[in-house]
């Protein structure tokens, strides 16, 4: 077996995955119940800026309108679900793997107060990414990468597969390596899911993001992989890698 023939053989594991296909914001007040990336976030009246304990504020990072994705996101299927970082000039992105970290902060709007006024405090903060909304949800099919070969000899009934065989397979295999909903996380390094704070059980994954190509505002060259509780709201928990 070649790898071509090898890919053809686990063509059932081939998981959807959904990419990003961006367009800039260039009114400040359009789109702000949108998916988004950067700009100002959306803040109902008495909701603020989450900080960091030791004072800086955190800055704003992407916002996911829940009823408008492709896939849920954990039990949560509406709203809007934001995420605040720290600046990437004081981002620790050990410390953000950790189970309790203030590093990154999650935060869900529920949808009754996506059409209250915006509190007054909602413009300024710390400066963010360049704003720019989701136009549209690409479709693809995503493989598994090299971090689940037990998945693949168990499809196949193996015991292992073959070192040779899985290196032509990733040489001639395009995988998704950068944002997307669903499909496969596509570690850099080997790295075991995460589990449940509330529940205790291993968490699937969900989504992730880089920025390649735009401002970072954690790590560099460094892909974040969020995994969601499946049963218990508002757990998250990522990887770096």
């Amino acid at each position: 077996m070649n790898g071509h023939e090898f890919a053809l053989s686990i063509v059932p594991l081939i998981r959807p995955a959904y990419l990003p296909e961006y367009e800039p914001i260039t009114e400040p007040d359009a789109h702000r119940t949108a998916t988004r990336v950067g700009g100002t976030p959306f803040l109902p009246e008495g909701m603020r800026r989450p900080k960091h304990p030791d004072g800086d504020e955190l800055v704003f990072a992407l916002q996911y309108r829940l009823e408008e994705l492709p896939v849920s996101i954990g039990p949560h299927e509406a709203g809007l679900l934001q995420l605040f970082a720290r600046h990437y000039d004081r981002f620790d992105a050990g410390t953000a793997q950790e189970p309790e970290t203030e590093e990154l902060r999650w935060r869900l709007v529920a949808p009754q107060r996506l059409g209250e006024p915006e509190a007054a405090h909602a413009e300024g903060g710390t400066p963010s990414l360049e704003p720019r909304r989701v136009e549209t949800w690409r479709r693809v099919g995503d493989w598994p990468g090299r971090d689940f070969s037990e998945l693949m000899a168990q499809h196949l009934d193996v015991e292992e597969i073959e070192f040779d065989l899985l290196d032509a397979y990733m040489n001639n295999q395009a995988m998704h390596y950068g944002e997307k909903l669903g499909g496969y996380p596509t570690f850099s390094q080997e790295a075991e899911p995460p589990e449940c704070l509330g529940c205790g059980a291993e968490m699937p994954f969900s989504f992730q993001l880089n920025e390649h190509g735009r401002e970072v505002w954690w790590q560099y060259d460094s892909t974040m992989h969020v995994f969601a509780c499946g049963t218990c709201p508002q757990q998250f928990r990522s990887i770096f890698n």
